[in-house]
């Protein structure tokens, strides 16, 4: 049986729509399934794939043991290579992949007639051309059969995974700072980081820090285990079997992408996935403001994500957070090294005066005052300066004159609000000058010549002479400028804990509450100093303490737990439904050191969840009825509709027949009173004659009358075609018709240009044949008669005096006036009903049908006619037809 289009056939409208998935249900041989044809299909199972067709998000429907799949334009992405062919397969067909988690909660909804709901699963979707993962909440409703048991499953899929990869950066982003928090060497600061990266597995699947010096020479960290050939631990930018961008990103600092690495001859991690990544990204890691390049950050790119804007902002993100700590870690090394400054020899030669700073130039502390991170700078007791460094004519974006530039290098100096000029010679290095001891606690802000400003707290420290007297200070200027970017970035990380209303709790790997946040004293009631300190255990109920153990076995296995629905006691013994999400918190060595809970409150959740299946169920209830009903009523008017057919076939063979009866004997009448009126000849008085003459007369009309209700009886017929019709041509063959009466009576027929409709030619003839007849048989005996026929658009305005017309089409007005005897305007109605006559039949023939017709003709053709007279000045017939 081949297939076909089940609404164009006008049979199930319930399919309509959907785009292309709709035409590939509608199109389906659903006869040769177990579903069995359309027709024979239960109504719970039409109303739920109405639903998903009419749905923008992403919607199944599976259906019978084998559940046979309906889905939407919007669920195509998960089909995936599955689509189109996926339509009307075994549901375990189509989600092949994901089938042991989803069709499990399948089983479980069938069977225990209760909604599930599994949430965020990984998918891997094609977008844009290219494979990603993606991650879908699945949430199962039962759909029951006719008998009440449930036959199939209603699934509403939502996504997830801008929510997951957001979150799962965010936790990155934490990481970097958590596991940096006592980082002392810039070494550990790299190792750290690594070890943060690492947490990430999904973005990152391997992870390389290679450090520069002030030559070529480059110096590789990794925690991931990777092949010495891809990533040698010492390397030199010269060397040409290193296969990595570094020189080009050194040079330009900005970030490089490598591709192809699966075609390279090492076998690098995959990390979180099956496969290893196929591109890497080499990220800058710079302190901004001074421009100094720390190294490179080489990091493999996640397999499954399109390396994209948002994608590569991360990466800055975290190239900038590993600077920041790079910066922290080497201002504490500068703190150690300025209090042994203060006492070394070196310290001592440079505050002699000028010429002695030869001798330390070719002193061996010399390379180590040079490669400092930090700002350093002399003065004499004067406040000239003597000496500084490289970090110090960096960080003041200019070199002063030795000997000449007195208390500090910088270009202009502002107080901590970078409004307030700090003059120069009130600066801390003066104060400590002038006052003979060391300035502390105290923050400025550097402005360079360019323009640009640099937040720097300044540590100046007098040097006295053997004699006690202020010889000279030594200053060194720590830039915090990064340190308060990422404290302003733990603020808003903090800001966030404390705002949202998530509940977020920590606890000790022994259960023990360490943190938490108003969300959480809102949640349960217990407010901070109440549970700090205590075990984790007052938050369970009795019957579910064994989920905590479960929970630990996971985390200490590496596994998250991520959204797991349970119920948790509130302070005053309220049972709420809460979602979880459980991270572990791992210091630098990867030691569980803590668990972080992320609780929602799903109790409104819930309910919106069981309010919506007992609405379901109430409208697949109604849905049934209503169903039965619209059944019913259905085959009552078939049933009426094959009789009413029936009897209508009936009648038109009966016109027919009838007309045919009816004519023979007036035919035989109206032939043998002529031959009686011929043979009779002059042996007929007059009053015969007259006799004779009224039964002919008399024949005919009623010989007309049959002819005229024959053609109104037929008016009703379905078969006649709607085809395109010149409405000038069929007026032609009009006039041709009554050129012999237009002739006799003199009149003047004016036609103006006519439509093309869509319409049926026999009909419109028998329209204008009927109006143009009239307009020439009611003519006045006192003037010419003139007939005008026109046509116009019909305006939107002129709309409004036909109410019975669809107002949102457009119509033709076709108009007929004559100047003949006219009527009087009460009978408008009168003249379009059957057998109705205005005039004496002796003065103008007829049979009462003919304006009866054309209005039947105009309803037919969805339009209306109206006709508009004055007694002796004539009238005007408006036929009202759609454009199209």
């Amino acid at each position: 049986m081949g297939t076909m289009d089940t609404v164009t056939s006008g049979k199930y409208h319930f399919l309509a729509g959907g785009g292309e998935t709709g035409e590939l249900i509608r199109h389906y041989p659903w006869e040769n399934t177990v579903l069995g044809p359309v027709d024979q299909w239960p109504q719970p199972l039409k109303t739920c794939i109405r639903i998903i067709l009419t749905s923008g998000q992403p919607m199944f429907v599976w259906w019978g043991p084998e559940l046979i799949s309906f889905y939407n334009d919007a669920s195509r992405i998960l089909a995936g290579s599955k689509h189109p062919a996926g339509i009307g397969q075994p549901a375990r067909t189509v989600l092949k992949t994901r089938w042991e988690q989803i069709g499990a909660l399948a089983e479980y909804t069938l069977h225990n007639n209760v909604g599930t709901c599994n949430e965020a699963l990984l998918f891997f979707t094609e977008r844009n051309g290219y494979l990603q993962e993606s991650y879908y909440t699945f949430s199962l409703s039962p759909i029951p059969g006719n008998n009440g048991v449930p036959e199939g499953i209603l699934c509403t899929v939502t996504d997830e995974t801008d929510r997951i990869v957001q979150a799962r950066q965010m936790k990155t982003l934490q990481d970097l700072t958590t596991f940096n928090l006592n980082s002392r060497r810039i070494q550990d600061v790299y190792i750290h980081s690594l070890l943060a990266l690492r947490e990430n597995r999904h973005d990152f699947p391997f992870a390389v820090f290679y450090e520069t010096d002030q030559d070529t020479h480059l110096k590789g960290y990794t925690a991931d285990d990777l092949p010495e050939a891809a990533f040698p631990r010492s390397v030199t930018l010269t060397d040409e079997n290193f296969h990595w961008p570094v020189a080009e990103v050194l040079r330009s600092h900005r970030m490089a992408q490598v591709q192809q690495l699966r075609e390279k001859p090492w076998q690098l991690p995959a990390g979180a996935w099956e496969q290893a990544p196929d591109q890497a990204v080499l990220i800058p890691v710079i302190h901004h403001f001074t421009n100094t390049l720390y190294g490179v950050l080489i990091v493999g790119l996640n397999p499954y994500r399109q390396p994209d804007d948002a994608y590569l902002a991360f990466l800055r993100q975290v190239g900038d957070q590993l600077a920041a700590a790079i910066t922290s870690a080497g201002t504490y090394v500068a703190h150690q090294f300025r209090d042994l400054f203060r006492q070394a020899p070196a310290a001592i030669m440079l505050l002699k005066g000028v010429d002695d700073i030869v001798e330390v130039a070719n002193s061996r502390y010399h390379h180590l005052l040079q490669g400092l991170p930090a700002a350093l700078y002399t003065c004499d007791k004067a406040g000239r300066i003597l000496w500084f460094n490289q970090a110090a004519a960096t960080l003041w974006g200019r070199e002063p004159m030795i000997g000449h530039d007195m208390w500090c290098g910088s270009w202009k100096i502002f107080e901590p609000d970078g409004i307030t000029p700090v003059p120069l010679d009130t600066c801390p290095m003066a104060r400590a000058l002038q006052q003979g001891e060391a300035v502390r606690d105290v923050e400025i802000v550097v402005e360079r010549p360019d323009g640009t400003r640099r937040n720097v707290q300044p540590y100046p420290d007098p040097i006295f002479d053997e004699e006690g007297r202020v010889a000279g200070a030594v200053n060194m200027l720590i830039d915090i400028t990064e340190l308060k970017m990422t404290q302003a970035h733990m603020s808003r990380l903090a800001a966030i804990v404390e705002s949202t209303d998530d509940a977020i709790i920590s606890k000790t790997p022994e259960g023990i509450i360490s943190s938490w946040n108003p969300a959480a004293e809102r949640l349960f009631g217990y407010t901070s100093e109440e549970v700090t300190g205590k075990s984790i255990l007052i938050l369970i109920p009795p019957d579910r303490t064994a989920e905590e153990k479960e929970i630990m076995d996971q985390l200490t296995k590496g596994i998250s737990v991520d959204h797991f629905e349970t119920q948790r006691v509130a302070k005053d013994g309220r049972l709420i439904d809460i979602s979880l999400t459980i991270s572990p918190l791992k210091d630098a060595q990867g030691r569980l050191i803590g668990v972080s809970k992320i609780a929602r409150d799903v109790s409104e959740q819930k309910k919106l969840f069981s309010a919506l299946q007992e609405s379901e169920a109430r409208y697949m209830q109604v849905a049934m009825e209503m169903e039965a009903i619209v059944a019913q009523r259905t085959r009552e008017l078939t049933e009426a509709n094959f009789y009413l057919e029936k009897s209508n076939k009936e009648l038109e063979q009966f016109a027919f027949v009838t007309s045919h009866d009816l004519q023979e004997p007036l035919r035989k009448i109206h032939t043998f009173a002529g031959l009686l009126c011929e043979a009779g000849g002059p042996a007929l008085d007059a009053t015969s004659r007259v006799y004779i003459e009224k039964m002919m007369i008399s024949a005919r009309r009623m010989s007309q009358l049959i002819h005229d209700l024959l053609n109104f009886s037929r008016l009703n017929r379905t078969e006649d075609t709607f085809v395109q019709t010149d409405l000038n041509e069929v007026i032609a063959h009009v006039l041709n018709d009554f050129e012999v009466t237009i002739s006799q009576k003199k009149a003047l027929v004016t036609i103006d240009a006519l439509p093309a409709i869509q319409a049926v030619p026999l009909q419109m003839n028998q329209l204008l044949y009927n109006l143009l007849g009239n307009a020439l048989k009611f003519t006045a005996e006192d003037r010419t008669p003139e007939i005008r026929i026109s046509s116009r658009v019909l305006p939107e305005d002129a709309l409004k005096n036909y109410p019975e017309l669809d107002h949102s089409r457009s119509y033709y007005e076709i108009t007929v006036s004559d100047n003949g005897i006219g009527f009087n305007q009460v009978y408008e109605d009168k003249i379009f009903q059957i057998f109705q006559r205005l005039n004496n039949r002796t003065a103008y023939e007829g049979t009462g049908i003919g304006l009866a017709l054309c209005n039947k003709i105009a309803t037919n053709h969805k339009g209306c006619i109206r006709a508009v007279g004055q007694p002796g000045e004539g009238a005007v017939f408006n036929v009202v037809l759609p454009v199209m």
